[in-house]
């Protein structure tokens, strides 16, 4: 899986910025080709980022957790707290930790499918309208680093 993270970093149009590779929203998706065609994948984490030219602004809380599991359990999505602090949007429409079998690789497809998808849609709104750094990201593009 190293092998295939290093390929998809060393793509054009990622950002390399304080020793670390940031991918684009196109290139990221080069991970669903290499998934596909590896019936063996690893846990991963991926994490988003706001990125501008004075700005790195790490979107914890739109991480997503590919976990592998044995055989005795099930490919599943593991839900937010919907009591918690997060706004109803990530709840319904992204998954922060997903737990697949290693048969499952069309699950997993569809689930990266549809998360870069609906991350590319969301705006961060409250993010980059936020007093502290809010200014710093306004104009700043997703990217990502995967784990």
């Amino acid at each position: 899986m190293k092998k295939i993270i290093k390929k998809i970093e060393a793509e054009k149009g990622n950002v390399y910025k304080a020793n670390n590779y940031f991918i684009s929203t196109e290139n990221i998706k080069l991970l669903i080709k290499y998934l596909e065609n590896n019936r063996k994948p690893k846990t991963l984490l991926i994490t988003p980022y706001l990125i501008d030219d004075n700005a790195t602004y790490e979107l914890n809380r739109y991480e997503l957790v590919l976990e592998v599991v044995s055989k005795k359990e099930k490919s599943k999505f593991a839900a937010y707290d919907e009591q918690g602090v997060l706004p109803p949007e990530l709840f319904s429409e992204i998954k922060a930790r997903m737990t697949f079998l290693n048969k499952d690789i069309q699950v997993l497809v569809d689930t990266l499918s549809k998360y870069f998808m609906h991350m590319e849609k969301n705006k961060f709104e409250e993010e980059r309208n936020d007093p502290i750094i809010g200014e710093k990201i306004k104009n700043a593009k997703l990217f990502y680093q995967i784990f």
